[in-house]
């Protein structure tokens, strides 16, 4: 963590770039969008170094061990900042959230002081549902030199209604999801729900099986298929009780990638993502849903409410109980989830994949001109 990726390319007329940030391993939500940003300003001649942030698992939990080993990146990470800015004027980070926001902070001091352009890509509603003392700090200390990406336009307004008026533009996440090449309807037979993260409690696989129970309990032929890795025994132990019980009617596919996933999706009647993690923001699983043909029934949560609301589904507030709001709702909706209904949600996700393609890359040109300052205009 906060290792040093030191290919350059030695050219000092080509426009640099240094990129703070989680890069894949393993592949989070955040360091694929990292990944895409470095190679899509590689791909603008422009030469980019990383110091890269990213866990060494997709764990949750933060032990003292991994704070100690990240605070001692970090001084390397900064060195590098400091020894870089003589050649690179451009600095890209993406914030940390919980306590790691105070390595944010640390990286925010220097490319305050020592960098003429800071561009700030946000992952994490955290920090905008709950205002921490660093955040506040970062705003204030950049804010004349400092962009910031934010997910969404609620996402945008939430974050300037917290932080005060900071130069913020919008770069959605949806155009990091291809566009299935074909339309890959769903076959007939049981109901299928679908649920694909990080298996684990704070994802809310277990209010996914509560959901997926309350179904089979109201008499409804009903199939479970999860997938993605599995993060905690608990959930383990409960797929295997799942299967026990269930049979053929329960699938844990393992993580999937590429066609795999896309047909897992295609496959899908609804797509339930009832997530409690604090740090979410815009998950890229509601898109892939989307561009699958499948609805998603989630929580009120980050920016999941306007995703939903322009994709197709519905959300609950976070206390509520979730089983028993998406049995309601498959009662009241059940009979729309219709193949013209499976292609009017995948036609949504096509639009939002447009706007969002065209946001990154105006973004990535603004990035990759060193000219340009950082109060160029916003979308």
């Amino acid at each position: 963590m906060d290792t040093v990726d030191r290919t350059r390319d030695s050219n000092p007329l080509k426009p640099s770039i240094l990129m703070v940030g989680p890069f894949p391993p393993p592949l989070g939500g955040a360091a694929k969008i990292s990944q895409a940003v470095f190679e899509a300003l590689e791909a603008e001649h422009v030469t980019v170094e990383r110091i890269v942030t990213s866990a060494s698992t997709l764990s949750h939990q933060r032990s003292v061990r991994y704070h100690m080993q990240r605070s001692r990146g970090t001084i390397r990470g900064l060195a590098t900042l400091l020894v870089r800015a003589r050649h690179t004027k451009t600095v890209y980070i993406v914030p940390d959230a919980g306590l790691g926001v105070w390595y944010t902070l640390a990286y925010g001091l220097v490319a305050a002081i020592a960098y003429r352009r800071v561009f700030f890509h946000h992952h994490s509603c955290r920090y905008i549902e709950q205002e921490t003392a660093a955040m506040r700090l970062i705003t204030r200390l950049t804010r004349s030199k400092a962009t910031h990406i934010l997910l969404t336009d609620e996402m945008a307004r939430k974050f300037q209604k917290r932080y005060g008026p900071v130069h913020a533009r919008v770069v959605g996440n949806a155009q990091f999801t291809a566009i299935p090449a074909n339309d890959l309807e769903r076959a007939p037979g049981r109901l299928r729900l679908g649920h694909l993260s990080n298996l684990c409690a704070a994802k809310g696989f277990f209010r996914v099986v509560e959901a997926f129970e309350r179904f089979r309990s109201a008499g409804i032929d009903t199939e479970l298929h999860l997938a993605g890795p599995v993060l905690e025994l608990a959930v383990q132990a409960e797929i295997d009780t799942l299967r026990t019980t269930y049979g053929s009617a329960v699938v844990d596919h393992g993580p999937l990638q590429g066609q795999a996933k896309a047909a897992f999706y295609a496959s899908l009647d609804l797509f339930l993502f009832p997530t409690n993690f604090d740090q979410e923001a815009a998950p890229n699983v509601v898109y892939e849903a989307a561009a699958g043909g499948a609805p998603t029934l989630s929580v009120a949560r980050a920016c999941i409410p306007e995703m939903v609301g322009t994709l197709g589904g519905a959300v609950c507030d976070r206390g509520d109980d979730f089983g028993a709001f998406a049995l309601q709702w498959f009662i009241l909706e059940g009979a729309n989830l219709s193949v013209l209904h499976r292609r009017s949600v995948k036609d949504r996700f096509v639009l939002e994949n447009a706007r969002a393609a065209q946001q990154f890359a105006d973004l990535v040109v603004d990035m990759a001109s060193p000219n340009r300052s950082a109060r160029s205009p916003s979308p």
